[in-house]
């Protein structure tokens, strides 16, 4: 149930978002966050722990960092809390908490968080193309565990998008020799053989190259070099 849709006045949210994002940028939480690929918005907090079991002088404190992000357009809201060792030399929010809090935001934002009206989930399941955005070492890790060859012309960049198809029927002709490039070596030799071609394979991969033009008349005989990149 919404109790109170506003709680303050929007000129008041505007000055708080700017204040938050302040401290990103020239305040206590800006040494944790430089270099993101995406702005960030939060505050800093530090306490000294005092309770029924800790005093002042067992120098036990409790760092914080609350936020949100994207800054522009929030997807996301975390908070760290941590209750450091007593007398720990490292027990502020921005030292403790914030860096906890950059590698949560860096994870959901690889995973998650895409340009508005570009992510998987926007779209339908029929779409012509889907979008994915996220983590370089992440995409690698998963194109290494499906044996996909990586390729990346923007080698320097910790961020990757990736564009694909959605692959869509295509007619074959059974009298003339199909197009077989961009097609695995499994299907090819299956539809291929099928047809009475004999295939020479070179190379590994997907097909880049067919000696016999797509289209050309199927002759009983025909041997084929097929060229994989």
């Amino acid at each position: 149930t919404v109790l109170s849709e506003r709680i303050c006045k929007p000129e008041v949210v505007k000055a708080a978002k700017q204040c938050m994002r302040s401290v990103i940028q020239i305040g206590t939480g800006k040494p944790a966050f430089e270099n993101m690929p995406f702005a960030v918005a939060g505050k800093t907090g530090t306490a000294h722990v005092a309770d029924a079991n800790i005093k002042y002088n067992d120098g036990v404190y409790q760092a914080t960092f609350v936020g949100y992000f994207p800054a522009e357009q929030p997807q996301y809201t975390c908070i760290v809390v941590i209750r450091t060792k007593p007398h720990a030399y490292l027990h502020y929010g921005g030292q403790v908490a914030a860096p906890v809090f950059r590698e949560i935001a860096t994870k959901l934002y690889a995973m998650y968080v895409e340009e508005k009206n570009a992510t998987n989930y926007a779209i339908t399941r029929d779409s012509s193309a889907y979008f994915y955005s996220g983590y370089t070492k992440d995409v690698k890790d998963v194109f290494s565990r499906l044996s996909v060859t990586y390729r990346d012309s923007a080698v320097q960049s910790n961020w990757t998008r990736v564009y694909a198809h959605v692959v869509k029927g295509t007619a074959v002709a059974t009298k003339t020799m199909p197009n077989v490039k961009g097609m695995g070596l499994k299907d090819a030799l299956y539809l291929l053989e099928n047809m009475g071609v004999k295939v020479v394979v070179r190379g590994k991969g997907k097909i880049i190259n067919q000696s016999i033009p797509a289209g050309t008349p199927l002759m009983k005989g025909f041997t084929m070099l097929v060229e994989l990149g």
